[in-house]
């Protein structure tokens, strides 16, 4: 097995799990993976305000950038980000 040690920096091509609580559920409920694109970036889509750049940041840090993002659009939701699968573990 393939695990990446902490401190791990997200990368393109990691996949985030992403929970949301007091959000849009009816409209766009946050709450599955999230593959970070090429470009470094997630993609909440419209509802929450488009993407979020995270490489070069700590799963911790991503949520703090995440959290904030959402709370422009739903200004009481509360984010979980984890790490659910690292770009080190595709490649083999």
């Amino acid at each position: 097995r393939v695990i990446p040690l902490p401190p791990y920096r997200l990368e393109p091509l990691d996949v985030l799990y992403v929970t949301g609580t007091n959000v849009f559920d009816d409209r766009a409920p946050i709450n599955g993976l999230y593959p970070i694109d090429v470009d470094g970036t997630v993609n909440f889509g419209p509802v929450y305000g488009g993407t979020v750049k995270v490489t070069d940041l700590s799963t911790e840090e991503a949520q703090r950038v995440i959290q904030a993002k959402i709370r422009q659009k739903a200004p009481k939701a509360e984010i979980t980000v984890s790490l659910a699968q690292s770009r080190g573990a595709q490649q083999i």
